[in-house]
């Protein structure tokens, strides 16, 4: 069964379905043009192959095809990118900020 990402219809009514895998690696190769601009390409790449990876659960589809109820499609992704590619630094805590600040 294919997974779809969207769905649409023309003006004559005709019916058109986007898979997720063409949805993600079209929105992958934008990604990686707008990243290459500050030189994290290969970060663009992932982070488009990624975001929607939460479409490929029959929840999702579910909503998509018969009008389900709203479920979470984009943590799946972020998921993903974090254990792919680990953030490069911690997390800035509030106390560490104001100690910056003295």
């Amino acid at each position: 069964m294919p997974y779809y990402a969207h769905i649409r219809q023309d003006e004559n009514g005709e019916t058109f379905y986007q898979t997720v895998a063409e949805h993600l690696t079209g929105t992958a190769a934008l990604c990686r043009e707008f990243a290459a601009d500050f030189g994290a390409e290969a970060d663009g790449d992932l982070m488009g192959l990624a975001h929607d990876l939460g479409k490929c659960t029959d929840a999702f589809q579910k909503r998509l095809l018969e009008g389900g109820p709203v479920v979470d499609h984009t943590t799946a992704g972020m998921l993903t990118c974090i254990k792919m590619k680990p953030p490069r630094a911690p997390p800035v805590t509030t106390a560490d900020f104001w100690m910056s600040e003295i």
